[in-house]
């Protein structure tokens, strides 16, 4: 009598790994029926990993997941979604210069997907100069419509400070001798102007050098006429 032993051999089945949005799904490849597999997902920049998916169900939320091979091809799809980031923007120093916003001024926060647009405001208030954006140490460039594209940044809900700088503006004051039309004598001597005034200084004015015979000095004027803003020597 002779006995005939029955021999098999595992089967080996292909895993195929897609990707849904932006990123990297390792490893596809040919597996023994019920060995242990491993399959990893990276991240693009501004994208995160939400999941692995297998035929329209949820199978693990990890980027690494380990599980047997079935006794058939099997799919799985990592699922990445693009980053959402909380973007705030700011005066840089003095409270003062101007008004600024997101989309429009006194928003001073909001959300903010990868790559979509946001438009950034500004109303620059008499007496400074709107110098721009910065993000970090960085200029920012604004689009002719005044929208910011979102950058990538190092993960998902991130917070991205935007900084608007006023300059306070300075002027030089110059001082005219300004000759009245009924005097027959002219205006003598000279008064020094004053450089580098910022707007919202007060300061003493540069002492009247000015001189004319028969007349006497009363003060400054905004206007020739004497009915601007008066201010003493």
């Amino acid at each position: 009598n002779h006995t005939l032993y029955a021999r098999f051999s595992r089967n080996s089945y292909t895993l195929t790994l897609n990707v849904q949005g932006e990123g990297t799904a390792k490893d596809a490849g040919e597996y023994a029926y019920d060995s242990k597999v491993t399959v990893t997902a990276t991240n693009a920049k501004g994208y995160h990993f939400v999941r692995w998916m297998a035929e329209n169900a949820e199978v693990a939320t990890t980027t690494s997941y380990t599980f047997n091979m079935p006794a058939n091809p099997y799919t799985l799809t990592a699922v990445f979604e693009k980053d959402v980031y909380t973007v705030n923007v700011e005066k840089a120093g003095a409270t003062l210069g101007g008004t600024i916003g997101i989309g429009s001024l006194g928003t001073l926060t909001a959300k903010a997907t990868f790559g979509d647009s946001i438009t950034l405001v500004s109303n620059t208030e008499d007496g400074y100069t709107f110098i721009g954006w910065t993000m970090g140490e960085n200029a920012i460039t604004l689009d002719d419509e005044g929208k910011f594209t979102i950058p990538a940044q190092d993960a998902n809900g991130a917070t991205i400070t935007l900084t608007a700088t006023f300059a306070e503006n300075k002027y030089t004051i110059t001082f005219d001798g300004n000759k009245p039309a009924d005097s027959s004598a002219n205006v003598g001597g000279t008064t020094a102007e004053m450089k580098d005034v910022l707007y919202t200084t007060s300061i003493n004015l540069t002492a009247n050098g000015f001189t004319l015979t028969g007349w006497t000095f009363t003060g400054w004027n905004t206007k020739a006429d004497g009915k601007g803003t008066a201010y003493a020597d």
